[in-house]
């Protein structure tokens, strides 16, 4: 995680390894999430123009614009939306049962660069006050 990120931001937020693979720069400008992760990103992001990345560069944890990535380079990319809410997480534990599937949404400025990637989601407890989950790639 970021340099000065709380145990409540660790607990809650996601981590996304993202490579240029063109021979140009490029620069991601919104995260998204969508589906049965635990706290999915609100439609209020897109109303407000929020980008829902953490910004490195700002010492009080607003959205970044962008994050620029150089071609052939790997950059992490931190969620500011927190999608693995502890509050939602016990709340889909409670309701949502043990497996479930979401998706994330990458948006670059130019839009063949888009990603949406799938993931499961297990919950491997039903306990509101201890949830596991485990996520995974779908094939």
């Amino acid at each position: 995680m970021y340099d000065g990120a709380s145990d409540s931001q660790i607990d809650a937020e996601a981590i996304l390894s993202v490579t240029n693979q063109g021979t140009g720069p490029t620069a991601v400008t919104a995260l998204r999430f969508e589906g049965d992760v635990p706290f999915p990103t609100h439609e209020s992001y897109d109303e407000n123009d929020e980008s829902g990345i953490y910004d490195p560069e700002n010492d009080f944890g607003a959205d970044a614009d962008s994050i620029t990535i150089p071609a052939g380079e790997t950059v992490l990319v931190y969620s500011n939306s927190r999608p693995f809410s502890p509050a939602g997480t016990r709340s889909k534990c409670n309701s949502v049962g043990r497996n479930g599937q979401f998706t994330v949404h990458l948006f670059a400025i130019h839009d063949a660069a888009d990603i949406t990637l799938e993931y499961l989601i297990h919950y491997l407890s039903s306990d509101s006050e201890d949830c596991v989950i485990e996520i995974e790639e779908t094939a």
